[in-house]
Parts: structure tokens; C-alpha cells; sequence
């Protein structure tokens, strides 16, 4: 008589990993996780606002086609306009980022260019 066996299947940021547990054989794999960049979450942050991309461009002081090219991820986004970006769709700078929130490091964060815009708005 065949023992049952069960396959088990678990999502890992890891790579592909295979662990045998006796008859339970645990695949880990990345295959079923997006890969989420910062221009992902810049266009879902905006989409959250309800706002077009004219209005959020317009928000953060650029013009249309600039704001599009950040979103579509053909230009990097400057620090300053992540900053702005959070600030106008109420998220944290660490997760347009890294997809993880930090809101003490981004409060910091958010404060240190604040002082500094103003220090060099003279």
C-alpha cells in the first residue's frame, strides 16, 4: 500500500527553496509575488487619491508628460518629489520605496527636507 504524500506550496520572498518533512514535501517559490516598483506604487498612491494624473502633476508642481514618465518608470523620481508624492496621497515615503512603511524614519525624513527647503527658500 502507497503511504499519502502532500505537497505543500508556501509564497517566499526567498528563492525557490524545497524542505521534505517526513511525507510532506514544502516548496517555497517567488514565482506568485509581483515585482513592484516605485513607479507601481507612485501611480496606486495617486490612484488612491482619486486624483488624474494632471491633478497629482499638478499637485507636485510638474508638468503632465514629467509626471507620466515617473509613473511609467522611465525616469527616476527625485527624493524631494517622494517626499511630496507621500505627503499628497497620505502615504509613507519608505513604502513608495520599498513597499514597506517606516512612519517614524519617514516623519524624520519628511521634517529634515522641510527644514532644509525652507532654509534654502531665501
Amino acid at each position: 500500500m502507497l503511504e499519502p504524500s502532500v505537497n505543500i506550496v508556501c509564497v517566499s520572498s526567498m528563492n525557490l527553496q524545497s524542505a521534505q518533512l517526513g511525507r510532506i514535501t514544502v516548496h517555497m517559490t517567488t514565482a506568485l509575488i509581483p515585482e513592484f516598483t516605485v513607479a507601481d506604487r507612485l501611480a496606486k498612491a495617486r490612484q488612491v487619491t482619486g486624483m488624474t494624473q494632471a491633478e497629482f502633476a499638478t499637485e507636485l508642481g510638474l508638468v503632465l508628460k514629467t509626471y507620466q514618465r515617473f509613473e511609467r518608470g522611465e525616469k527616476d523620481i527625485p527624493r524631494a518629489l517622494l517626499i511630496g508624492a507621500a505627503v499628497t496621497a497620505g502615504v509613507s515615503t519608505s513604502w513608495l520605496l520599498t513597499g514597506h512603511a517606516d512612519t517614524d524614519s519617514d516623519t524624520r525624513e519628511y521634517l529634515n527636507q522641510l527644514e532644509f527647503d525652507l532654509a534654502n527658500a531665501a
